[in-house]
Parts: C-alpha cells; structure tokens; sequence
C-alpha cells in the first residue's frame, strides 16, 4: 500500500515484495552483468566464506531502463525519501513515486517538441544491499530468479554461454 513521504510533497513509497525478503541477512551485489537486451543482477546472502554454495537471486531488467548504482555513503539523495525506521544495514525493496530521479529521466521527451503528461504510475524500484542503494525505473515488472545451493561461477556460466563469453 502506497504511503506519502512525511518529508517530500508528491512522493509516495511502498515496500516491495521480492523474493529477497530477507529483512534480518546481508545481501551483497556479487556482480551485474550487461547483455544486449538485459541487466542481469547477482544477490547473494553475504557471509564469511565466499566460496561456499549458497542461495543467489538474479534480477533481470531491460537494458534501457534509467538505472542508477549508489555506494551506500552516498545515498543521502535517495533516503530522504524513507526517512523511517528502515534497517538500512540490511536488505529493503521499495517502489517510489514521484521522486527527483523519475522527474529527471522524464524530462527528455524524446528530443522532440511534444510535451506529453507524465505519468504518474511510473513507479521507481530500490533495492538496498548491504553496501550498494540499486535504483532502476521499468513500465514492466522485473523478472526474478532464485538459485539454491549454487556459486556464483555457477550461476554465471548460462548468462555468458547465450552470448558465447568465456
């Protein structure tokens, strides 16, 4: 259910159900890879031994979808919005609306005259690792895979095998 900012006019948050929902464990980054139609990310639960078989989430979005990669340090532009008792050091999916970003990539209009109404569904997805703030607008809803008892290299090998990478 979507919920107005307390700090910021126009903006609404909710939080997004992913199959990541791991509110009390670290989820890192451990890569993202860029084809020529997709960006596909790598979320590990983060442990001591990072060699060991794990659970792993892929996240695939369209490769033309703004996205935008923040060090945690950084995220003070994006927080404002949550400002809330979020357990930042852990795992939060949420959908914005209304933010600076969307406002931003709406903007272009197509390098045309044409001023179309924004639309006010376009709805900004946020993904907080332990240490990465992963922000992404999409019109269609992202795809999600789970891997069990697997390894990154693993993992990897069917993504770079479609497009014949080593």
């Amino acid at each position: 259910m979507r919920t107005k900012s307390k700090f910021y006019n126009d903006v609404y948050k909710e939080p997004w159900k992913t199959p990541m929902g791991h509110p009390n464990e670290f989820i890192r980054l451990g890569r993202v890879l860029t084809t020529t139609t997709d960006v596909h990310f790598f979320f590990f639960i983060d442990d001591e031994n990072r060699y060991k078989k794990k659970i792993a989430y892929v996240l695939t979005i369209d490769r033309w979808d703004p996205l935008r990669i923040t060090e945690e340090k950084y995220n003070c532009s994006i927080g404002k919005y949550l400002k809330s008792k979020l357990p930042y050091k852990f795992c939060a999916t949420w959908k914005l609306w209304g933010t600076n970003f969307i406002k931003e990539v709406d903007q272009g209009h197509a390098l045309s005259d044409y001023k179309k109404k924004q639309d006010k569904n376009i709805c900004q997805y946020l993904i907080i690792s332990e240490d990465l703030w992963i922000e992404f607008i999409s019109d269609v809803p992202p795809k999600w895979e789970i891997y069990k008892n697997t390894t990154l290299k693993e993992i990897m090998k069917p993504y770079l095998n479609k497009w014949n990478w080593d």
